[in-house]
């Protein structure tokens, strides 16, 4: 692999674990991507968490690409899967869904989430969307990015179900694999 390969996969792995946003950085480029390497499922879904030490929180995620709806996007927008918590408790925050890069201000706009042919759930916290994510095939996504606006991807759901059991596991959650959401 070329050197500037190395650093964009590496900065995609980084991007993807949370590092970034949970302020955990790994020691060297190549334990990024063995951590990454270590935590995809043959589906290509990864199940991870991370802990974030200044603030004592921790969260575990379940993450796929999405396949963005227009031609010439640089980057595939992840669509991740998420349990938040105290670094030493519970993690009684989620599950709930985190598509694409959503980060328009405010409650306005938030995003949408169609799972095959049913109806488009607008709320990422529903039992139904993970009810309907564990059956189907393909989700239909729109996400608000600040200041561009609406952007669309397609993710193929296949391991899900997989990673959501896993998911579980390691967030050490109590629920069953399919039911209510818990809202912070």
């Amino acid at each position: 692999m070329k050197p500037g390969m190395i650093v964009i996969a590496a900065a995609l792995a980084v991007l993807l674990t949370g590092c970034a946003q949970q302020k955990q950085m790994p020691d060297s480029i190549e334990s990024a991507m063995q951590r990454v390497a270590n935590t995809t499922l043959p589906s290509g879904w990864r199940v991870d968490c991370n802990v974030d030490d200044i603030n004592a929180t921790k969260e575990c995620f379940a993450v796929t690409s999405g396949i963005p709806a227009y031609k010439g996007a640089l980057s595939s927008p992840p669509f991740r899967i998420v349990f938040r918590g105290p670094e030493n408790g519970p993690l009684l925050q989620g599950p709930f869904v985190e598509p694409g890069y959503q980060d328009w201000p405010g409650d306005e706009y938030t995003p949408t989430v169609r799972i095959d042919n049913n109806e488009p759930i607008h709320d990422m916290y529903n039992p139904a969307l993970f009810r309907e994510m564990d059956t189907g095939v393909l989700a239909k996504v729109e996400y608000w990015v600040w200041p561009t606006g609406p952007e669309r991807m397609s993710v193929n759901l296949a391991g899900f179900h997989e990673a959501y059991k896993l998911l579980l596991i390691q967030a050490g959650s109590p629920q069953p694999a399919i039911s209510p959401a818990t809202r912070p």
